[in-house]
């Protein structure tokens, strides 16, 4: 799955003889539907200039694509047509006849949601992890959140639980190219990257990784010998999503606690010797 070249789509593409050194990749089909251009991400920045600046990117499809069960997971940024907020999209495609299963977007009304990634394990669990921003100076700060999923029979996905708040950014005006304190200079580029992955010991687990704005270099903020820079970080957490019993389980399940059940039944009662 790769970004369109010609136009608001997601292009969705086979590799053939993959290793054998006669690869060859087929041609690209669109598939979802279309999308505008990417603006400046709001945060409720106490200068005004400084409160729609966050470069969100483009609508480049940053992450890894997952398949799963002969189906294709992707994520990427987004404008939907007719509004001024980014979002993240999601797909599920079919890899044989690259019909859409499911195409959602995770977004809200006055605020801006980017740098989206995600995994999918064997059973179907996907989460995605993503940042969001907006101009609410109770909760408007670039944070990193995450949001799981349960892939059903039919390749739609629907979301289980809240979403999760993973790491909040300790300061409200992120910008770089100028000292705390002053309007933004030049492109404001936020962090390129980010992660979800499979954790290889928990079938249930994942790894969520993503940026956040540090405090600036200043005395005030810790950094006796700073000088006014702006700073980020990476935040790395770990989700164990847990899972619901197949029926063929809970029926083991129930048979071990009627077994349990007629042992203790049968079991003597106990000699208490002083």
């Amino acid at each position: 799955m790769a970004v369109s070249i010609n136009d608001f789509a997601v292009s969705r593409y086979d590799v053939l003889n993959a290793g054998t050194g006669a690869d060859v990749r087929t041609a690209g089909v669109d598939v979802g539907s279309t999308y505008t251009f990417n603006s400046p991400g709001r945060q409720p920045a106490a200068i005004a200039a400084n409160q729609r600046i966050i470069d969100t990117l483009d609508d480049r499809i940053g992450s890894s694509v997952y398949e799963y069960d002969g189906k294709l997971y992707g994520v990427h940024t987004i404008t939907p047509v007719g509004q001024d907020e980014t979002r993240v999209r999601y797909y599920v495609i079919d890899q044989a006849t690259n019909a859409v299963l499911d195409e959602g977007e995770i977004g809200e009304a006055g605020y801006d949601y980017y740098q989206g990634s995600l995994a999918v394990n064997r059973l179907g669990q996907v989460v995605i992890g993503y940042n969001r921003s907006g101009l609410n100076p109770t909760d408007g700060r670039i944070t990193l959140l995450a949001r799981v999923f349960h892939t059903q029979a039919d390749g739609t996905l629907v979301q289980k639980g809240s979403e999760h708040v993973l790491k909040v950014s300790l300061t409200d005006d992120y910008h770089n190219g100028s000292i705390f304190g002053q309007p933004a200079a030049g492109r404001q580029r936020w962090q390129d990257y980010s992660s979800v992955s499979l954790d290889p010991l928990d079938p249930h687990g994942f790894w969520v990784q993503g940026g956040f704005a540090r405090e600036y270099n200043l005395p005030q903020f810790g950094h006796p010998n700073g000088t006014g820079g702006s700073r980020w970080g990476t935040y790395i957490a770990g989700l164990s999503v847990g899972g619901v019993p197949e029926p063929q389980t809970w029926a083991m399940f129930i048979l071990g606690f009627g077994l349990i059940g007629a042992s203790v039944r049968r079991r003597r009662p106990a000699v208490v010797v002083s």
